[in-house]
């Protein structure tokens, strides 16, 4: 079940941030990992064109408290860019956030299109298909900021009182921690 942390709506656009926290699996060390991530979903619908993106949960906390500081345009001069995408369906995605301080607003954009994994393991984006953008109020993306590392932080205190790890546990040391 997604959560949903934020709405924010104009004429022509929405944002909705949803939460996909909570995911735990194995991996090939038998380490249990905390996979979480923020979803972006961003709908111009003036435009007809819906595109979504995620922002792994360290991520998010590292970004959103630079905005919550006001240092974002400091410490991100030219923008935040996360890139991500799907391999088993071919798909790259780029979330880039930036700041324009001419008009005083975040501009939020996510572009969709043909993936190819490159040498490193990344998703490389090989023809952009669509692309959506949003620019939000410095208050409104304030108020965003403040829910997301709010509600990371309640995740995280959940998964801690049911015994799952924040990032990665190694098994080992737990059995010394129950010993």
């Amino acid at each position: 079940m997604q959560v949903r942390i934020y709405k924010y709506a104009t004429k022509s656009t929405i944002v909705d941030i949803s939460s996909a926290l909570n995911y735990h699996r194995k991996n090939k060390r038998n380490e249990e990992e905390y996979k979480g991530s923020i979803q972006f979903v961003i709908h111009q619908y003036t435009k007809e064109k819906l595109a979504f993106a995620y922002l792994p949960k360290s991520t998010a906390k590292m970004v959103m408290n630079t905005i919550i500081s006001h240092h974002f345009h400091h410490i991100f001069p030219y923008g935040f860019t996360q890139y991500g995408g799907s391999l088993a369906k071919n798909i790259a995605r780029i979330l880039a956030i930036k700041y324009d301080s001419e008009q005083n607003k975040y501009v939020f954009g996510i572009s969709e299109g043909i993936g190819q994994l490159t040498e490193t393991g990344g998703i490389k984006m090989t023809q952009k298909q669509k692309s959506v953008i949003a620019y939000l109020p410095y208050d409104e993306t304030l108020k965003i900021a403040h829910e997301i590392v709010d509600f990371i932080k309640q995740a995280e205190i959940t998964a801690m009182m049911k015994g799952k790890p924040l990032y990665t546990l190694v098994p080992d040391y737990q059995q010394v921690q129950n010993a």
